[in-house]
């Protein structure tokens, strides 16, 4: 059982994402909340009471765009970490996280970080009828963090 109050929690997480749509906004960037997220905001109009993450998808190419310009887009007190800019980082996709925080995600990741919005980028496969476009996915190859359902329903086409 956790020792620490979700709300507040919940409430970092809100700042977070709350800087991720006015930094989106402002640099035309593509986003979407996922998984328990987008079910939170949904069922519960606000986070599942249990939930102690928060998720994002963006396509590839803006994601790599808020990596590159994180450190001046974002508020001072938030970050962009990720493998791309940092080496001991273990996951496959990004967090932005609040560095005025703590937070042990899984101590034997050995990765200390602070209250974060996970940032995973989504990749376009063709589409299996061989029509343009293609289908939207999300696809990562750390076992842990596999989303089998994307939030952008399969037969989305971009042109």
């Amino acid at each position: 059982m956790a020792d620490y109050d979700i709300k507040e929690l919940h409430g970092k997480m809100l700042d977070i994402l709350t800087a991720i749509d006015e930094t989106c906004k402002k640099h035309n960037l593509t986003y979407y909340i996922i998984a328990g997220t987008m079910l939170g905001a949904v069922r519960h109009k606000g986070f599942i009471p249990w939930d102690d993450d928060a998720d994002i998808c963006m396509p590839h190419r803006d994601y790599d765009r808020l990596i590159e310009h994180a450190s001046e887009w974002l508020p001072e007190h938030y970050e962009m970490v990720c493998a791309e800019n940092d080496s001991n980082y273990p996951h496959p996709f990004g967090k932005i996280q609040d560095s005025r925080t703590t937070l042990i995600e899984r101590a034997h990741l050995g990765h200390v970080g602070g209250v974060y919005v996970d940032v995973f980028p989504v990749d376009g496969m063709p589409r299996a009828d061989g029509a343009g476009g293609c289908t939207l996915c999300i696809i990562s190859t750390f076992a842990n963090y596999y989303i089998s359902h994307a939030v952008i329903p399969i037969g989305t086409v971009m042109e």
